[in-house]
């Protein structure tokens, strides 16, 4: 006998004697009715979803369920944590540490000898990523790309400033033969966001000599810029 092309209902055929039409039409009647069941069945039904922006997500094999639209501004983020593996969330790389910290009184150099420069205070700081009473070190919390500057107002002569990181000279940021100069210099750098981390050092090699505290004297700021 001969059947449909997707889902091979019986039907006559062409030799079929005229008695078998009607047996032939109730087997394809039957044939599609419980076609058409399973698939309604098996269908997602429209009304899971409530609002625009709804969504529908899997929550197992072979199970779904309403994903609600998030609020304005959030993208779909993977998250394994919630029943469908997915949720609304802010966008991500945003936003990363920032700070501005200044030395608040003279710092006595010894010459010939990097120094870390004791950045003892905060103008801000917006992760609580610069040790400013220990380390005088910024530590950041995110990994990505961040630019440092950094300023020092310094009484002797041939300064040189210095970047270190992990302990270790980095970036020279400047070098300068003029005595009492302030200077400047910075950076884009590099951090893991878990062990990195940056401090600043001084140089003068023209004896020993202090660098001028102050908020418009020796200061230092940093940011994310991406990752």
């Amino acid at each position: 006998m001969a059947t449909t092309t997707n889902y091979s209902w019986s039907t006559p055929d062409d030799t079929a004697l005229v008695k078998d039409g009607a047996a032939a039409i109730r087997s394809l009647g039957t044939a599609i009715d419980t076609t058409v069941f399973n698939n309604a069945g098996a269908a997602i039904a429209k009304t899971i979803v409530d609002a625009k922006g709804d969504i529908i997500a899997a929550t197992a094999s072979d199970t779904v369920a309403r994903l609600a639209v998030g609020a304005n501004d959030t993208v779909l983020t993977a998250d394994s944590t919630t029943a469908t593996g997915l949720k609304w969330a802010a966008p991500a790389g945003s936003s990363g540490p920032t700070f501005g910290v200044y030395l608040s009184a003279n710092q006595s150099i010894t010459g010939s000898t990097y120094t870390k420069v004791q950045f003892n205070t905060e103008e801000w700081d917006s992760d609580s990523c610069f040790d400013s009473t220990t380390n005088y070190r910024f530590t950041p919390n995110k990994a990505g790309y961040y630019q440092i500057n950094y300023t020092v107002a310094d009484s002797g002569s041939d300064i040189y400033g210095r970047l270190y990181k992990n302990g270790s000279n980095f970036k020279g940021l400047w070098g300068s033969g003029v005595s009492g100069a302030q200077i400047s210099g910075s950076c884009m750098v590099y951090a893991n966001g878990t062990t990195d981390y940056f401090e600043f050092y001084l140089a003068h090699f023209g004896g020993t000599a202090p660098i001028y505290g102050g908020q418009t004297a020796t200061f230092a700021s940093g940011a994310w810029i991406r990752g």
